[in-house]
This record gives C-alpha cells, structure tokens and sequence, in this order.
C-alpha cells in the first residue's frame, strides 16, 4: 500500500529543467565564493601564527624582565611596609605575594595586548 502511494507521487513528479548556461553560472559564482572563503580562512590563519609568535616572544620578555627586576622592587617594597598588615606573615613574605600576583598579572596582560596589537599590525599590513 505504501509503496504504491510512493510510485504515485515520484510518478506525478517532474521537475523543470532549467537553462544549462545558467545553472553552470550559478554553479560557478558558487565555486568563486567558495575560494574566496578559502584564501581568506589562509590569510588569517597566518596572521593568527604570526601574531601568536609575537605575543610568545612579548611574553618571554616580560617573564625575564619581572624575574630580573623582582629583587628590586621587592627590597624596595619591605622598607615601605611598615605596618604589618597579615600578622601571621611577614612583611617581606606579603610583599613576595604581592610582587608574585602583580607579575603574573602585568604579564598576562602584556602578552594579551601584544597580541591584539600585532594582529592588528599584521592584518593592516597584508
């Protein structure tokens, strides 16, 4: 029963055939689009590669510059500490903390931006 139903509708269906010429059109506007699609999915994977290098360099730097800057500042930061805010810890271990935070933080903060900035360069130049 049901198959008769389906030879009854696939029967009774017959579609238009549309001009050869433009459906090769179409299908070849289609296929430039697609390509279009393509070269520029390439063009920002580079650009993503070449910023994410950037920012890993950017990152390194500033990982070395707060490692050898850090004895500096934290000498200079336990003779203004004074008052000990955290009784259970020193002053110099509060400021270690607080230099240790402030990195972390300065250079994440570093390497995202270098990273937006060089995507940013990178992208105007091409």
């Amino acid at each position: 029963m049901n198959d008769d139903k389906l030879k009854k509708l696939f029967a009774d269906y017959e579609p238009e055939m549309e001009n050869d010429a433009m459906f090769m059109a179409r299908l070849e506007r289609n296929l430039r689009a697609v390509e279009f699609i393509k070269e520029k999915n390439a063009v920002a994977k580079r650009n993503n590669r070449v910023a994410m290098a950037i920012a890993c360099a950017v990152c390194f730097l500033a990982g070395g510059l707060f490692v050898s800057v850090i004895p500096n500042i934290v000498q200079w930061l336990n003779s203004q500490v004074s008052i000990n805010v955290f009784p259970p810890l020193q002053p110099e271990q509060v400021t270690d903390i607080v230099m240790y935070c402030l990195g972390c933080v300065s250079t994440v903060v570093l390497t995202l931006a270098s990273y937006d900035i060089a995507l940013g360069v990178v992208s105007c130049k091409r």
